[in-house]
């Protein structure tokens, strides 16, 4: 057969010329080329199947699914947005490094970014509300035991970051108990002893009512924050915050703070293993923009994914709330406060062949701003970066230095093209997602990175560590502040 390819193409239409019996037009070619290779095809219809082929290859790029197409866009974004050499605007520099806060460890952080403030959680149990400026703004006893997590209320997918009025403060703590403080008057709300030891995840619904916590006793609940009963209501105010052993180690029994809140479980789940992560999710993974963009869902109902240690499934799990005007401030006997429905929705298969061999765990999950990407924290190290909608895996990331026992946290940057890691040894670790690659290592802190959390208002990422300091850090082009 020719191998030019100016004497196969000729070949070709002189052979369907030939086998359509258009003889003139086949005299004319031959004459015009000056040669006869309709013979050199060696087989029939060699045109029509290259015609074929085509038509089915634009056939199949036309009726793509939704998915296939949706996936390329994104991965044409994360290729072309932020560098794979530096972290660009991503936070890299310390602006500020802020002590006293605790007399004792810090394990937690949070922000609430449009008042640019910080609340940071620690081993002795206290709670501090602290301006980005160092200016402190209020210090609160959440329990006896160390406060392991916190969720601030109004700041988080399905409300809108930072755009809550609420300043509720939900402290998970080291006995299993979970305190509502108000970080306005600095009251104790509510309290109850949902679970044995080690709350180490919580997370608060759309509607500021709602809270899921985990816990390392193998188990997550759903709790309702509502107006005390009237027989609790009546309990002296002083005797309401000395909360009796006997309500304390009742399961789910809300515990009286004085408030007129109480916190009384609705929903509970035993797992196979211990819960390392709660993370809320928009309610609808329709909600979502583009990479750099910030998305928010509804205020009647959450999702959330809820990690367990051992399994390479996150739990998909959702409440809805049918009246979440009302639900908030009624009794626990009103129509209102029974219409919040928990329900498992999904178990989501974390391995990209869909096997169920464990070779990993989510340690810690984390939300793009633009709502299309999950971050999984592994405990192996890698840091697992998943297409929300449909739950594909986009980039597996290696390269991020660990340590014994070391404390697994990580978020987006405001682009959703860098992700920010703890490292080994008080390390920051900044990664660009689409190159896959670590564009900075930076000493942040003196002990090992026990929190952090990103503040895509300010463009800050606030870390915190058993150095008993908080780090602000903000973009290496911005203009130190004061």
């Amino acid at each position: 057969m020719a191998t030019d390819p100016d004497r196969l193409a000729l070949a070709l239409v002189q052979q369907y010329l030939h086998e359509h019996g258009y003889g003139r037009a086949l005299e004319a070619l031959e004459h015009e080329a000056g040669l006869r290779v309709k013979d050199e095809a060696q087989q029939g219809s060699q045109l029509l199947q290259l015609v074929y082929d085509h038509l089915e290859r634009q056939l199949a790029d036309t009726c793509q699914d939704d998915a296939a197409v949706r996936r390329r866009r994104l991965e044409e974004e994360l290729l072309a947005s932020g560098s794979a050499t530096s972290p660009a605007t991503c936070p890299s520099r310390l602006q500020r490094r802020i002590a006293g806060l605790h007399a004792s460890n810090i394990i937690c952080v949070q922000c609430w970014p449009q008042r640019r403030l910080a609340v940071t959680g620690s081993s002795d149990g206290t709670v501090t509300v602290v301006g980005y400026d160092g200016s402190l703004m209020r210090s609160m006893q959440a329990g006896t035991s160390g406060v392991l997590c916190l969720a601030l209320a109004g700041n988080g997918a399905g409300s809108g970051e930072g755009e809550g009025s609420s300043s509720l403060v939900a402290a998970g703590c080291m006995d299993g108990s979970v305190a509502v403080l108000d970080a306005a008057s600095g009251t104790l709300q509510a309290r109850c002893q949902p679970h044995r030891k080690y709350v180490v995840a919580a997370a608060w619904a759309a509607d500021g009512r709602h809270l899921v916590t985990g816990s390392w006793d193998h188990s997550y609940a759903v709790h309702r924050l509502q107006r005390q009963q009237p027989a609790a209501a009546q309990r002296p105010a002083a005797a309401a915050l000395l909360v009796a052993a006997a309500d304390d180690e009742a399961a789910g029994k809300p515990a009286s703070s004085g408030a007129g809140w109480e916190l009384v479980r609705v929903h509970e789940a035993q797992t196979a293993a211990k819960v390392n992560a709660v993370l809320p999710l928009p309610s609808s993974s329709g909600d979502v923009g583009d990479l750099g963009s910030s998305s928010t869902g509804s205020s009647t109902s959450s999702s959330f994914l809820v990690a367990v240690q051992g399994s390479n499934y996150l739990c998909h799990l959702s409440i809805s709330i049918s009246n979440p005007a009302t639900a908030g401030d009624s009794g626990a006997g009103s129509p209102a406060a029974a219409a919040a429905v928990v329900r498992e929705e999904a178990r989501i298969n974390m391995n990209a062949r869909g096997d169920d061999h464990v070779s990993f765990s989510a340690a810690h999950l984390a939300l793009s701003p633009c709502a299309r990407l999950v971050l999984v924290s592994a405990d192996n190290g890698r840091l697992l970066v998943y297409e929300r909608q449909g739950w594909s895996l986009l980039r597996s990331i290696f390269g991020l230095p660990t340590e014994q026992f070391h404390q697994y946290c990580a978020t987006f940057d405001r682009t959703s093209s860098y992700v920010m890691a703890a490292a080994a040894h008080g390390a920051l670790a900044i990664f660009h997602v689409g190159s896959a690659t670590r564009v900075a290592l930076l000493p942040a802190h003196n002990k090992n990175v026990r929190g952090l959390c990103y503040d895509g208002h300010a463009n800050l990422l606030l870390t915190v560590s058993f150095d008993r300091t908080l780090g602000l850090w903000e973009a290496a082009g911005n203009e130190p502040e004061g």
